[in-house]
C-alpha cells in the first residue's frame, strides 16, 4: 500500500519529535520542521520541502528526484520539492537539511 506525502512527512516528524532542539510550525498552506527557529524542511501544498546547498539542489533537479521550489514566482536555490516517486529516501534527505541548516546557525 502506497502511503501518501503527508503520512511520510508525519512519519518523520515523529521521528524527529525526540530532538529537543527540533520544533515544528504550521501556516495555511504548509507545516515546518525547525532547528533554532530556522526551517529545514516543510511540506507545502501536499509536497515534501528541503533547504539543501545550492550544489546538492542542482544534483537532485538533474537526476529528477525533485523539482525547485518558489517562493512568490521566485525560483528558490537552496530549496527543493522532492517527488513523491523518487527512490531517495526522504528521511536521508531531510536529515542532510537538518545537518546543513544546523550548520549555518
Amino acid at each position: 500500500m502506497d502511503i501518501t506525502p503527508k503520512e511520510r512527512y508525519l512519519m518523520i516528524v515523529d521521528e524527529l519529535r525526540i530532538n529537543p532542539d527540533i520544533t515544528q510550525s504550521r501556516k495555511s498552506l504548509s507545516s515546518g520542521l525547525r532547528i533554532h527557529n530556522k526551517v529545514f524542511a516543510m511540506l507545502s501544498r501536499g509536497r515534501m520541502v528541503v533547504k539543501l546547498p545550492q550544489k546538492r539542489v542542482e544534483e537532485l533537479i538533474e537526476t529528477g528526484k525533485g523539482e525547485r521550489y518558489e517562493s512568490g514566482g521566485h525560483p528558490m536555490k537552496e530549496w527543493i520539492f522532492i517527488k513523491p516517486t523518487t527512490e531517495e529516501d526522504w528521511m536521508a534527505l531531510v536529515k542532510e537539511a537538518l545537518e546543513f541548516v544546523d550548520a549555518e546557525s
